[in-house]
C-alpha cells in the first residue's frame, strides 16, 4: 500500500484526491494539509511515498519541503495553471495534473507512482545496480546499462546515449546518475562525460574512442582512468 500525503490551499481539491484515493486499492491517503509547514513537520515524523502537492505552493514555499524530502520519495504536482507544467518536471515530478483532472488521468498518474515505487521496494541496492532508473518523457524510464554508449552532461540534465534507441534525457547532475551507476564499469572522463569502460574502442593520452566518438580526457580524471585501464587490462 501506497502512504500517501496531499497538500493544496483548496479544501474542494482536497475532497477530490480523497475520494479519488479511496477508490483505489493501492493509495492510502494518510492525511491532508491546507498549510505547508505542518506538513512538513507531518513527513518528518511520517515518511510518505507519495506526495500530491499544489505547485504553487511549493514555489511559494521556497520549495522547504522538497529540500526535505528523499530524493526517491514521489512528487505529483496539481495545478490550474498549464504554465507550470513544465516547473514540474524540472523539478523531478513523477507527473503533473492539471486541475479539474478525471479518475481516469489520476489513475495514469498514481500509477507511474505505483511502478516507480514498487521499483524501489522490491529490489535489493545489489539489484537495483544492475539498472538505471531516472525520470524522463513525463515518466519513469528503467534502462539496462549494458545498452549504454555513453552519457554526455548538459548543463542541469543529462544525454543517456543507448544502442539501437532513442536518447533519453534526464534532469541529473553527473554526480547523481554516476551514483546509480557500477563505477568499476562506467568511468568519468571528464566533467561532461561517463563512458562504459567495455564499450572503449580505443585510447590514447588525451582521448578515448567510443562508439565512433572521440572523448578528450580531462586532467582532473586522467591518473585515475589510466590506473583502471592498466588494471582492467590485466585480466
Amino acid at each position: 500500500m501506497i502512504k500517501a500525503i496531499a497538500i493544496d490551499n483548496d479544501s474542494t481539491s482536497l475532497a477530490t484526491l480523497k475520494s479519488m484515493c479511496d477508490k483505489t486499492d493501492y493509495i492510502s491517503l494518510e492525511k491532508v494539509f491546507t498549510d505547508h509547514e505542518k506538513a512538513l513537520k507531518y513527513i518528518r515524523k511520517f515518511p510518505v511515498d507519495l506526495v500530491f502537492y499544489d505547485i504553487k505552493m511549493c514555489i511559494d514555499s521556497g520549495k522547504k519541503l522538497l529540500d526535505n524530502q528523499e530524493q526517491n520519495n514521489c512528487i505529483i504536482f496539481t495545478s490550474k495553471d498549464s504554465k507550470y507544467a513544465a516547473d514540474a518536471f524540472d523539478m523531478n515530478a513523477v507527473d503533473f495534473l492539471m486541475k479539474p483532472f478525471s479518475e481516469t488521468r489520476f489513475e495514469v498518474a498514481t500509477q507511474k507512482a505505483s511502478k516507480y515505487i514498487s521499483y524501489l521496494h522490491n529490489n535489493s541496492a545489489a539489484e537495483q545496480s544492475d539498472k538505471l532508473c531516472v525520470r524522463a518523457d513525463y515518466g519513469l524510464k528503467i534502462l539496462n546499462p549494458s545498452e549504454i554508449l555513453f552519457l554526455e552532461s548538459l548543463g542541469d540534465y543529462v544525454t543517456i546515449f543507448l544502442e539501437n534507441q532513442k536518447k533519453v534525457i534526464t534532469k541529473s547532475t553527473m554526480y547523481g546518475i554516476h551514483k546509480k551507476l557500477n563505477q568499476q564499469e562506467f568511468i568519468r572522463v571528464n566533467r561532461s562525460y561517463i563512458i562504459p569502460f567495455s564499450r572503449i574502442e580505443s585510447f590514447g593520452k588525451r582521448m578515448i574512442s567510443i562508439a565512433g566518438k572521440e572523448i578528450t580526457i580531462g586532467d582532473t580524471y586522467r591518473k585515475t582512468i589510466s590506473n583502471l585501464l592498466i588494471s582492467k587490462s590485466n585480466y
